[in-house]
Protein backbone atom coordinates (compact mmCIF):
# COMPACT_ATOMS: atom_id res chain seq x y z
CA UNK A 1 0.00 0.00 0.00
CA UNK A 2 2.91 2.41 0.86
CA UNK A 3 4.49 1.67 -2.51
CA UNK A 4 0.90 2.19 -4.60
CA UNK A 5 0.99 6.02 -2.67
CA UNK A 6 4.49 6.42 -3.10
CA UNK A 7 4.23 5.87 -7.09
CA UNK A 8 0.35 7.75 -7.27
CA UNK A 9 2.32 10.55 -5.58
CA UNK A 10 5.18 10.26 -7.92
CA UNK A 11 2.97 10.66 -11.34
CA UNK A 12 0.92 13.63 -9.52
CA UNK A 13 4.15 15.68 -9.01
CA UNK A 14 5.58 14.62 -12.86
CA UNK A 15 2.24 15.96 -14.15
CA UNK A 16 2.51 18.81 -12.03
CA UNK A 17 5.88 19.68 -13.19
CA UNK A 18 4.64 18.77 -16.90
CA UNK A 19 1.71 21.53 -16.51
CA UNK A 20 4.36 24.18 -15.07
CA UNK A 21 6.46 23.22 -18.03
CA UNK A 22 4.03 23.60 -20.94
CA UNK A 23 2.52 26.69 -19.29
CA UNK A 24 5.94 28.29 -19.35
CA UNK A 25 6.57 26.99 -22.49
CA UNK A 26 3.52 28.97 -24.31
CA UNK A 27 2.00 31.43 -21.59
CA UNK A 28 3.63 34.81 -22.01
CA UNK A 29 4.59 36.75 -18.83
CA UNK A 30 3.40 39.93 -16.99
CA UNK A 31 3.28 43.18 -18.36
CA UNK A 32 3.21 41.53 -22.31
CA UNK A 33 6.99 39.88 -21.49
CA UNK A 34 7.55 36.98 -24.18
CA UNK A 35 6.90 33.39 -23.73
CA UNK A 36 9.36 30.88 -22.84
CA UNK A 37 9.03 29.68 -27.01
CA UNK A 38 9.69 33.12 -27.88
CA UNK A 39 13.03 33.93 -25.77
CA UNK A 40 14.84 30.02 -26.51
CA UNK A 41 13.70 31.03 -30.44
CA UNK A 42 15.86 34.83 -30.00
CA UNK A 43 18.36 33.17 -28.41
CA UNK A 44 19.04 30.66 -30.86
CA UNK A 45 18.15 33.32 -33.82
CA UNK A 46 20.44 35.59 -32.41
CA UNK A 47 23.30 32.71 -31.96
CA UNK A 48 23.18 31.76 -35.52
CA UNK A 49 23.27 35.22 -36.87
CA UNK A 50 26.27 34.95 -34.88
CA UNK A 51 27.83 32.57 -36.99
CA UNK A 52 26.83 34.10 -40.31
CA UNK A 53 23.73 31.78 -41.19
CA UNK A 54 20.84 34.24 -40.34
CA UNK A 55 17.54 32.70 -40.01
CA UNK A 56 14.59 34.17 -38.96
CA UNK A 57 13.22 34.36 -35.52
CA UNK A 58 9.60 33.10 -37.15
CA UNK A 59 11.38 30.02 -38.48
CA UNK A 60 13.68 29.11 -35.68
CA UNK A 61 10.41 29.53 -33.17
CA UNK A 62 8.50 26.99 -36.02
CA UNK A 63 11.32 24.50 -35.98
CA UNK A 64 11.30 24.64 -31.98
CA UNK A 65 7.52 23.96 -32.34
CA UNK A 66 7.52 21.36 -34.75
CA UNK A 67 10.56 19.30 -32.58
CA UNK A 68 8.18 19.42 -29.44
CA UNK A 69 4.89 18.26 -31.72
CA UNK A 70 7.31 16.00 -33.78
CA UNK A 71 8.91 14.52 -30.20
CA UNK A 72 5.46 14.39 -28.33
CA UNK A 73 3.88 12.77 -31.47
CA UNK A 74 6.63 9.66 -31.52
CA UNK A 75 6.04 9.48 -27.53
CA UNK A 76 2.69 9.23 -28.06
CA UNK A 77 2.82 6.53 -30.84
CA UNK A 78 5.50 4.68 -28.57
CA UNK A 79 3.36 2.46 -26.28
CA UNK A 80 1.39 1.45 -29.38
CA UNK A 81 4.42 -0.60 -30.65
CA UNK A 82 4.02 -2.98 -27.41
CA UNK A 83 1.59 -4.91 -29.90
CA UNK A 84 3.53 -5.30 -32.86
CA UNK A 85 6.18 -6.02 -30.54
CA UNK A 86 4.14 -8.63 -28.78
CA UNK A 87 3.06 -10.40 -32.05
CA UNK A 88 6.64 -10.79 -33.07
CA UNK A 89 7.33 -12.77 -29.68
CA UNK A 90 4.90 -14.97 -30.23
CA UNK A 91 5.49 -15.85 -33.79
CA UNK A 92 9.18 -16.42 -32.24
CA UNK A 93 7.93 -18.72 -29.69
CA UNK A 94 5.97 -20.27 -32.42
CA UNK A 95 8.75 -21.04 -34.41
CA UNK A 96 10.81 -22.46 -31.77
CA UNK A 97 8.54 -24.77 -30.83
CA UNK A 98 8.73 -25.82 -33.51
CA UNK A 99 12.36 -26.52 -34.06
CA UNK A 100 11.98 -27.82 -30.27
CA UNK A 101 13.74 -25.53 -28.72
CA UNK A 102 10.79 -24.83 -25.53
CA UNK A 103 12.82 -23.35 -22.93
CA UNK A 104 13.34 -20.47 -26.19
CA UNK A 105 9.68 -20.50 -26.24
CA UNK A 106 9.23 -19.97 -22.73
CA UNK A 107 11.67 -17.31 -22.51
CA UNK A 108 10.17 -15.01 -25.56
CA UNK A 109 6.71 -15.18 -23.86
CA UNK A 110 7.86 -14.51 -20.18
CA UNK A 111 6.86 -10.96 -20.63
CA UNK A 112 3.46 -11.74 -21.54
CA UNK A 113 1.90 -14.20 -18.95
CA UNK A 114 -1.41 -11.33 -19.13
CA UNK A 115 -1.71 -11.24 -22.88
CA UNK A 116 -4.93 -11.42 -24.34
CA UNK A 117 -3.76 -13.31 -27.10
CA UNK A 118 -4.87 -17.09 -27.31
CA UNK A 119 -2.33 -18.31 -29.61
CA UNK A 120 0.43 -17.36 -26.86
CA UNK A 121 -1.59 -18.97 -23.80
CA UNK A 122 -1.25 -22.05 -26.13
CA UNK A 123 1.83 -21.63 -27.15
CA UNK A 124 3.15 -21.06 -23.83
CA UNK A 125 0.99 -24.50 -23.02
CA UNK A 126 3.29 -26.17 -25.51
CA UNK A 127 6.44 -25.46 -23.76
CA UNK A 128 5.32 -26.25 -20.78
CA UNK A 129 3.78 -29.27 -21.38
CA UNK A 130 6.86 -30.51 -23.68
CA UNK A 131 8.82 -29.38 -20.21
CA UNK A 132 6.77 -32.09 -18.29
CA UNK A 133 4.63 -28.98 -16.23
CA UNK A 134 1.39 -30.48 -16.72
CA UNK A 135 -0.12 -28.22 -13.98
CA UNK A 136 0.80 -24.95 -16.28
CA UNK A 137 0.26 -26.38 -18.80
CA UNK A 138 -3.40 -26.98 -17.96
CA UNK A 139 -3.93 -23.36 -16.64
CA UNK A 140 -2.18 -21.99 -20.05
CA UNK A 141 -4.40 -24.03 -22.34
CA UNK A 142 -7.67 -22.67 -20.71
CA UNK A 143 -6.82 -19.64 -20.99
CA UNK A 144 -6.22 -19.75 -24.59
CA UNK A 145 -10.12 -22.10 -24.67
CA UNK A 146 -10.95 -18.42 -22.62
CA UNK A 147 -9.82 -16.07 -25.11
CA UNK A 148 -11.04 -17.68 -28.03
CA UNK A 149 -14.03 -20.47 -27.30
CA UNK A 150 -13.66 -21.91 -30.99
CA UNK A 151 -9.85 -22.42 -30.94
CA UNK A 152 -9.63 -26.31 -32.01
CA UNK A 153 -6.12 -26.40 -31.13
CA UNK A 154 -5.97 -25.12 -27.34
CA UNK A 155 -8.69 -27.52 -26.70
CA UNK A 156 -6.90 -30.87 -27.96
CA UNK A 157 -3.77 -29.99 -26.70
CA UNK A 158 -6.09 -29.79 -23.11
CA UNK A 159 -7.29 -33.07 -23.79
CA UNK A 160 -3.57 -34.29 -24.31
CA UNK A 161 -2.78 -32.97 -20.70
CA UNK A 162 -5.85 -34.71 -19.44
CA UNK A 163 -4.40 -37.98 -21.35
CA UNK A 164 -0.88 -37.43 -19.21
CA UNK A 165 -2.77 -37.12 -15.73
CA UNK A 166 -5.41 -40.01 -16.26
CA UNK A 167 -8.22 -38.03 -16.32
CA UNK A 168 -10.46 -39.72 -18.92
CA UNK A 169 -13.17 -37.83 -17.90
CA UNK A 170 -11.64 -34.23 -18.92
CA UNK A 171 -9.99 -36.08 -21.62
CA UNK A 172 -13.07 -37.03 -23.53
CA UNK A 173 -15.08 -33.89 -22.85
CA UNK A 174 -11.82 -31.56 -23.90
CA UNK A 175 -11.68 -33.64 -27.60
CA UNK A 176 -15.75 -33.45 -28.01
CA UNK A 177 -15.20 -30.01 -27.81
CA UNK A 178 -12.27 -29.51 -30.05
CA UNK A 179 -14.17 -31.68 -32.78
CA UNK A 180 -17.22 -29.50 -32.24
CA UNK A 181 -15.58 -26.30 -32.94
CA UNK A 182 -13.55 -27.35 -35.49
CA UNK A 183 -16.74 -26.96 -37.91
CA UNK A 184 -16.18 -23.10 -37.21
CA UNK A 185 -12.76 -22.67 -38.34
CA UNK A 186 -11.25 -19.07 -36.38
CA UNK A 187 -9.25 -16.20 -38.13
CA UNK A 188 -5.66 -16.12 -37.37
CA UNK A 189 -5.34 -12.66 -36.63
CA UNK A 190 -8.02 -13.44 -33.86
CA UNK A 191 -5.37 -15.39 -32.04
CA UNK A 192 -3.16 -12.35 -31.66
CA UNK A 193 -3.42 -9.65 -29.36
CA UNK A 194 -6.35 -7.27 -30.24
CA UNK A 195 -4.79 -4.01 -32.02
CA UNK A 196 -4.51 -0.63 -30.00
CA UNK A 197 -6.74 2.10 -30.41
CA UNK A 198 -5.56 5.49 -29.60
CA UNK A 199 -7.21 5.31 -26.47
CA UNK A 200 -5.63 2.43 -25.44
CA UNK A 201 -3.08 3.31 -22.85
CA UNK A 202 -3.77 6.95 -21.86
CA UNK A 203 -1.29 7.10 -19.05
CA UNK A 204 1.72 5.82 -20.69
CA UNK A 205 1.17 7.39 -24.04
CA UNK A 206 0.71 10.91 -21.95
CA UNK A 207 3.78 10.09 -19.94
CA UNK A 208 5.86 9.18 -23.05
CA UNK A 209 4.45 12.48 -25.42
CA UNK A 210 5.62 14.83 -22.84
CA UNK A 211 9.06 12.81 -22.17
CA UNK A 212 10.06 12.71 -25.39
CA UNK A 213 8.87 16.06 -26.29
CA UNK A 214 11.41 17.78 -23.55
CA UNK A 215 13.89 15.68 -25.37
CA UNK A 216 13.13 16.93 -29.02
CA UNK A 217 12.52 20.92 -27.47
CA UNK A 218 16.51 20.58 -26.62
CA UNK A 219 17.85 18.59 -29.34
CA UNK A 220 18.09 22.17 -31.69
CA UNK A 221 19.82 24.05 -28.90
CA UNK A 222 22.23 21.29 -28.45
CA UNK A 223 22.85 20.93 -32.45
CA UNK A 224 23.80 24.59 -32.21
CA UNK A 225 26.09 24.82 -28.98
CA UNK A 226 27.83 21.81 -31.43
CA UNK A 227 28.20 23.82 -34.29
CA UNK A 228 29.19 27.17 -32.32
CA UNK A 229 31.83 24.82 -30.60
CA UNK A 230 33.32 23.42 -33.91
CA UNK A 231 32.90 27.25 -35.05
CA UNK A 232 35.39 28.28 -32.17
CA UNK A 233 37.60 25.61 -32.30
CA UNK A 234 38.12 26.65 -36.38
CA UNK A 235 38.23 30.09 -35.52
CA UNK A 236 41.31 28.76 -33.01
CA UNK A 237 43.27 26.88 -35.70
CA UNK A 238 43.15 30.22 -38.28
CA UNK A 239 44.13 32.82 -35.68
CA UNK A 240 47.88 32.00 -35.48
CA UNK A 241 48.16 32.69 -38.85
CA UNK A 242 46.02 35.49 -39.15
CA UNK A 243 47.79 37.52 -36.83
CA UNK A 244 51.29 36.57 -38.56
CA UNK A 245 49.77 37.74 -41.65
CA UNK A 246 48.54 40.88 -39.98
CA UNK A 247 52.03 41.05 -38.16
CA UNK A 248 53.54 41.41 -41.12
CA UNK A 249 51.07 44.19 -42.58
CA UNK A 250 51.75 45.87 -39.76
CA UNK A 251 55.75 46.01 -41.03
CA UNK A 252 54.79 46.94 -44.19
CA UNK A 253 53.65 49.94 -42.79
CA UNK A 254 49.53 49.07 -42.62
CA UNK A 255 47.57 50.54 -40.35
CA UNK A 256 46.40 48.02 -37.55
CA UNK A 257 42.99 48.82 -39.38
CA UNK A 258 44.27 48.07 -42.77
CA UNK A 259 45.54 45.17 -41.62
CA UNK A 260 42.58 43.70 -39.89
CA UNK A 261 41.19 44.17 -43.48
CA UNK A 262 43.93 42.98 -45.41
CA UNK A 263 43.67 39.41 -43.34
CA UNK A 264 39.92 39.44 -43.33
CA UNK A 265 40.69 39.57 -47.51
CA UNK A 266 43.00 37.10 -47.38
CA UNK A 267 41.89 34.60 -44.50
CA UNK A 268 39.73 32.01 -44.53
CA UNK A 269 35.93 31.50 -42.76
CA UNK A 270 35.17 31.70 -39.92
CA UNK A 271 38.45 34.26 -39.04
CA UNK A 272 37.71 36.37 -42.42
CA UNK A 273 33.86 36.39 -41.43
CA UNK A 274 34.82 37.77 -37.66
CA UNK A 275 37.35 40.33 -38.87
CA UNK A 276 34.98 41.44 -41.55
CA UNK A 277 32.09 41.96 -39.09
CA UNK A 278 35.04 43.96 -36.57
CA UNK A 279 35.62 46.38 -39.35
CA UNK A 280 31.77 47.17 -40.57
CA UNK A 281 31.25 47.71 -37.34
CA UNK A 282 33.56 50.38 -36.80
CA UNK A 283 32.63 51.64 -40.15
CA UNK A 284 29.46 52.42 -39.01
CA UNK A 285 30.38 54.01 -36.05
CA UNK A 286 30.84 51.72 -33.60
CA UNK A 287 34.56 52.12 -31.12
CA UNK A 288 37.06 49.31 -32.37
CA UNK A 289 37.27 48.64 -28.82
CA UNK A 290 33.31 47.35 -28.36
CA UNK A 291 33.93 45.90 -31.73
CA UNK A 292 36.48 43.56 -30.54
CA UNK A 293 34.47 42.90 -27.29
CA UNK A 294 31.38 41.69 -30.10
CA UNK A 295 34.10 39.64 -31.73
CA UNK A 296 35.03 38.08 -28.29
CA UNK A 297 31.58 37.67 -27.29
CA UNK A 298 30.86 35.86 -30.26
CA UNK A 299 33.30 33.21 -30.44
CA UNK A 300 34.34 31.60 -27.38
CA UNK A 301 37.30 31.08 -27.41
CA UNK A 302 40.60 31.81 -25.03
CA UNK A 303 42.35 33.15 -27.64
CA UNK A 304 40.01 35.07 -28.81
CA UNK A 305 39.75 36.83 -25.58
CA UNK A 306 43.25 37.01 -25.51
CA UNK A 307 43.50 38.88 -29.05
CA UNK A 308 40.72 41.32 -28.45
CA UNK A 309 41.95 42.27 -24.85
CA UNK A 310 45.73 42.53 -25.69
CA UNK A 311 44.64 44.87 -28.77
CA UNK A 312 41.98 46.85 -26.51
CA UNK A 313 44.88 47.66 -23.71
CA UNK A 314 47.64 48.54 -26.70
CA UNK A 315 45.32 51.12 -28.30
CA UNK A 316 44.83 52.75 -24.58
CA UNK A 317 48.41 52.75 -23.13
CA UNK A 318 50.32 52.41 -26.42
CA UNK A 319 52.91 49.28 -27.44
CA UNK A 320 54.38 47.59 -30.63
CA UNK A 321 51.26 45.88 -31.80
CA UNK A 322 53.61 43.88 -34.31
CA UNK A 323 55.64 42.49 -31.58
CA UNK A 324 52.49 41.85 -29.50
CA UNK A 325 50.68 40.09 -32.45
CA UNK A 326 54.15 37.89 -32.94
CA UNK A 327 54.26 36.94 -29.43
CA UNK A 328 50.53 36.14 -29.81
CA UNK A 329 51.04 34.04 -32.53
CA UNK A 330 54.05 32.10 -30.83
CA UNK A 331 51.73 31.42 -28.02
CA UNK A 332 49.05 30.29 -29.90
CA UNK A 333 51.22 27.63 -31.74
CA UNK A 334 53.26 26.70 -28.91
CA UNK A 335 49.93 26.29 -26.48
CA UNK A 336 48.69 24.04 -29.86
CA UNK A 337 51.68 22.10 -29.31
CA UNK A 338 51.47 21.48 -25.95
CA UNK A 339 47.72 20.46 -26.04
CA UNK A 340 49.12 17.61 -28.67
CA UNK A 341 51.53 16.91 -25.95
CA UNK A 342 49.06 16.33 -23.65
CA UNK A 343 46.63 14.42 -25.83
CA UNK A 344 49.69 12.04 -26.37
CA UNK A 345 50.23 11.64 -22.73
CA UNK A 346 46.53 11.30 -22.13
CA UNK A 347 45.54 8.51 -24.71
CA UNK A 348 45.71 5.63 -22.28
CA UNK A 349 43.57 6.88 -20.38
CA UNK A 350 40.63 8.01 -23.53
CA UNK A 351 41.75 4.64 -24.79
CA UNK A 352 40.84 3.04 -22.05
CA UNK A 353 37.77 4.59 -21.23
CA UNK A 354 36.39 4.28 -24.59
CA UNK A 355 37.33 0.40 -23.93
CA UNK A 356 35.59 0.23 -20.83
CA UNK A 357 32.46 2.24 -22.45
CA UNK A 358 32.81 -0.47 -25.58
CA UNK A 359 33.12 -3.62 -23.41
CA UNK A 360 28.55 -3.76 -22.33
CA UNK A 361 27.84 -3.63 -26.22
CA UNK A 362 30.53 -6.17 -27.05
CA UNK A 363 29.41 -8.36 -24.47
CA UNK A 364 26.07 -8.06 -25.33
CA UNK A 365 26.80 -9.11 -29.10
CA UNK A 366 28.61 -11.98 -27.34
CA UNK A 367 25.89 -12.94 -25.33
CA UNK A 368 23.75 -12.28 -27.71
CA UNK A 369 25.43 -15.31 -29.65
CA UNK A 370 25.20 -17.33 -27.06
CA UNK A 371 21.24 -17.15 -26.31
CA UNK A 372 19.41 -15.14 -28.75
CA UNK A 373 16.27 -15.97 -26.98
CA UNK A 374 16.96 -14.07 -24.00
CA UNK A 375 18.91 -11.16 -25.25
CA UNK A 376 16.14 -10.66 -28.08
CA UNK A 377 13.48 -9.77 -25.38
CA UNK A 378 15.90 -6.23 -25.27
CA UNK A 379 14.75 -5.97 -28.58
CA UNK A 380 10.69 -7.44 -28.92
CA UNK A 381 9.81 -5.74 -25.62
CA UNK A 382 8.53 -2.43 -24.53
CA UNK A 383 10.42 -2.85 -21.47
CA UNK A 384 13.35 -4.04 -22.86
CA UNK A 385 13.71 -0.80 -24.88
CA UNK A 386 13.33 1.40 -21.85
CA UNK A 387 16.37 -0.49 -20.00
CA UNK A 388 18.43 -0.08 -23.61
CA UNK A 389 17.68 3.43 -23.39
CA UNK A 390 18.53 3.81 -19.69
CA UNK A 391 21.91 2.10 -20.32
CA UNK A 392 22.62 4.09 -23.13
CA UNK A 393 22.55 6.90 -21.26
CA UNK A 394 24.52 5.60 -18.28
CA UNK A 395 26.96 4.61 -21.06
CA UNK A 396 27.19 8.17 -22.33
CA UNK A 397 27.55 9.57 -18.57
CA UNK A 398 30.28 7.02 -17.81
CA UNK A 399 32.15 7.51 -21.28
CA UNK A 400 31.58 11.11 -20.37
CA UNK A 401 32.81 11.27 -16.34
CA UNK A 402 36.00 9.19 -17.67
CA UNK A 403 37.31 10.98 -20.31
CA UNK A 404 36.68 14.58 -17.79
CA UNK A 405 38.59 12.51 -15.17
CA UNK A 406 41.53 12.00 -17.79
CA UNK A 407 40.90 15.44 -19.61
CA UNK A 408 43.95 18.01 -18.17
CA UNK A 409 42.74 22.14 -17.83
CA UNK A 410 44.96 24.62 -18.83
Amino acid sequence: MTAFFLALLLLGLFWFTAWLWLGALLRSGASGAPSRLEVQAQDMAAKLDDMFFPVPVATVRAVLAGCVLTGGLIGFALPGATTSIESYAIDQAVALNKAGNYEGALSALSRYGSSRSALAHNEMGVAYLATGNLDLAEKAFLEAADLAPNYAKAHANLATVYDLRGETEKQAFAQSRAKAVERFPIAEDALYPPAENIFSQLPLRFFSALLVGWAFWHLPGLAIRVLRHRRARRFEAQLADGLVMASNALRAGFSLLQALDLTAQKAPAPLSQEFGLVLKEHRLGADLSDALHHLAKRVPSADARIFTNSVIILRETGGNLTEIFDTLAETIQERKRVMKKIRAMTAEGETQAYFLAALPPVLGIILYQLDPDSISLFFTTFGGWLMLALMAVMEVTGLALMLRIVKVKV
